[in-house]
């Protein structure tokens, strides 16, 4: 268990997120000068021992939920979701002092299996407001569910201060590739379009893997002696940081619609251009200062020579989309604390 201790200034309120760490819920909780609760997973395997005892995982993140709450007595609750439990647990103290829950949902929120946990959607409907990332989301949701008090509040960039220092080669040109190994992420076509690229095109460009590449020992098998690729593996968040303010472009892909990826935001965050999955969310959002693909091998290939030829005008461009966004992002966020009846002054 991790609690970021820091005090709030204007209203009682905690939030609560049953996962070791996620940079929006941190940066969220310390934008609102809110305590926030990260409940790490007691069983961190996913095979026979959890098949068998996941029940005590969830019990442990429900005690310590608990214990947390009645010390602070928040009378704003907000709960990441998923797991579609953590905001359950959150309700039932809720509806035992009448305070207010808000959930911070996302996508995965939606999708097998939280969605057909039993009870899950009474609580979606209960809370006082549902958050999402992005518009079109939200608009697809209001469809599927309506009922559901859905407000949409993006990402906020995190504030990195840029070291100027990566943690390897200061010289080295180099494309951060955010990889989680997650089903909806095309790494086998990326991988491909990667060496591709290296063989046809005469370069001096590095490609860093991140992630635990352990979860796909086949791609890192097939690639690991390739000139110019190197996984990363696991790195702290600093060394992510410094890997990130320091690349030479980042490349964040997902096959899912309507979703807005942490990875270009963190991207935003230090103003480097980015190549992100083409998505109707994508094209309102990074409509410059980013090269838009489909998540073909021959796609991310055009995108990669693309981004290399105009990497200077989309630097440029990159910065003048954070800007809008900061400013649209703290328009949203005080329509949420009005909505919440919540205020920051």
């Amino acid at each position: 268990m991790t609690e970021n201790k820091k005090k709030n200034m204007f209203f009682n309120a905690v939030f609560v997120a049953w996962m070791a760490y996620c940079r929006r819920t941190a940066v969220l909780s310390n934008v609102m000068g809110i305590r926030c609760l990260f409940v790490k997973n007691l069983i961190n395997s996913r095979g026979i021992l959890w098949k068998l005892f996941f029940w005590v995982d969830y019990l442990y993140k429900a005690v310590k939920t608990s214990l947390f709450l009645i010390r602070y007595k928040p009378d704003t609750v907000f709960a990441q979701s998923p797991p579609s439990l953590c905001p359950m647990l959150c309700l039932v103290y809720c509806k035992v002092v009448g305070k207010d829950l808000v959930i911070d949902a996302h996508n995965r929120a939606f999708e097998r299996p939280w969605i057909y946990v039993p009870g899950y959607r009474q609580v979606l409907h209960a809370a006082k407001i549902v958050i999402v990332h992005n518009m079109e989301y939200a608009d697809y949701l209001r469809q599927r569910y309506p009922g559901i008090s859905f407000f949409v509040l993006p990402d906020k960039l995190p504030f990195v201060k840029k070291t100027g220092n990566s943690p390897r080669d200061t010289e080295e040109k180099y494309f951060l590739v955010i990889l989680s190994y997650y089903k909806d992420e095309p790494v086998k076509e990326i991988m491909s379009a990667i060496r591709c690229f290296l063989a046809s095109d005469l370069t001096d460009i590095t490609f860093k893997i991140t992630g635990d590449y352990k979860k796909k020992m086949d791609i890192y098998l097939e690639y690991k002696d390739v000139n110019n690729i190197d996984f990363l593996g696991f790195v702290s968040d600093r060394e992510y940081t410094d890997y990130l303010s320091n690349a030479y472009g980042v490349i964040a892909l997902s096959t899912r619609k309507m979703i807005q990826q942490a990875a270009t935001v963190e991207a935003l965050g230090v103003s480097v251009p980015f190549i992100v999955s083409k998505s109707s969310t994508s094209e309102r959002l990074f409509f410059k200062g980013a090269v838009l693909t489909r998540n073909n091998k021959k796609d991310i290939l055009r995108a990669i020579r693309e981004f290399c030829e105009k990497r200077d005008q989309l630097a440029e461009e990159v910065g003048e989309i954070r800007a809008l966004w900061e400013s649209d992002w703290q328009d949203s966020y005080s329509s949420f604390l009005r909505l919440a009846g919540l205020t920051d002054s």
